[in-house]
This record gives C-alpha cells, structure tokens and sequence, in this order.
C-alpha cells in the first residue's frame, strides 16, 4: 500500500462534507507529512483546547487518558509549580496532538471501524463535557467529594453510547 492510498484511506476519517475547508487540507498535509517521516506538525487548537479538541475529533480514549493524567498531576503537584505544567501541557499537545490523531485514525483502519459510527456521540458528548466542566468548577469550591463520580459518569456514559453502535 502507498502513502497516496493511506492518505485515501484516512481522509473519511476528518474530511467534511465537501472536503474543501482549511480543516480537511490541514489534515491531508499534516498526515502527508507523517507518511514521509516528518514528525512534527503543530495544531495550535489541540495545544490550547486539548480535551474539546480530542472530544470533536472523536479521540474518546486518548481524551480520557489525558484528562486522568492531567488531574492526578494537578492533585500531586503543589500549587506554586503549577504555572509550570500550563507551558509543558501546550507544547506537548501543539506537536503530539496531530500525531496521535494519526495514529487513531490509524487503529480505526485496521478495526475497520466505520468513520461515520459516531456522528450522534460528538455533539452530545462536547455538550456534556462543557455542562460537566462547568459542573465541577462549581462543585470543587464547595466539596472535591463529587468530582470524580462526574468525570467517571462522563466517561461511562461516552463509552456506552460507543459500545452501541459497534
């Protein structure tokens, strides 16, 4: 198989409808460059939005993986370094970003997992997100005791509207 016929392949994956939007060509040189060894495309809106990011771009796992590393970090650190892991957190996702979208729309190709299962999902869940968010800043100045159940009832109920459709 040749990158042109990867690249065919990945591209239902992230196109839009028309195919024609920034988005679309973004993508087809991002990952054009992976295929031929250049590893480093930055993605300003994964580095400063990472979570919502991941979430529209239906990155469900990595999104989840990423929110637990980055609350137990928060929880361990103190307080006065944390101004510190804002600057490392931006740049690790403005260049790993694309990398790991690539190599998700990779491991859907070879599940053969539709790249339309999860149309409904997307919105829902970036609504939810937000409405949890919002949620657990509220919640966190009265009581920690409830954040986690919240994340894990989001997480939970993305997983189970995923586990539908497959």
């Amino acid at each position: 198989m040749t990158d042109l016929d990867l690249l065919n392949q990945m591209r239902p994956y992230y196109q839009t409808q028309d195919g024609s939007d920034r988005s679309t060509l973004f993508y087809d040189n991002a990952f054009a460059n992976f295929l031929n060894g250049k590893n480093f495309n930055a993605n300003f809106v994964a580095a400063f939005f990472p979570v919502l990011w991941m979430i529209y771009r239906r990155l469900y796992l990595p999104a989840f993986v990423y929110n637990i590393i980055l609350s137990i970090l928060l929880s361990l650190i103190a307080l006065d370094n944390i101004p510190m892991l804002i600057p490392i957190n931006i740049l690790a996702m403005m260049f790993l970003g694309n990398f790991i979208y690539f190599k998700s729309i990779q491991l859907k190709i070879n599940r053969s997992i539709s790249p339309h299962s999860e149309e409904k999902t997307d919105k829902m869940a970036v609504q939810l997100y937000l409405l949890m968010s919002l949620s657990m800043v509220v919640l966190s100045q009265a009581t920690g005791h409830l954040l986690w159940p919240l994340e894990l009832i989001f997480w939970g109920w993305i997983y189970q509207k995923n586990l539908k459709k497959n």
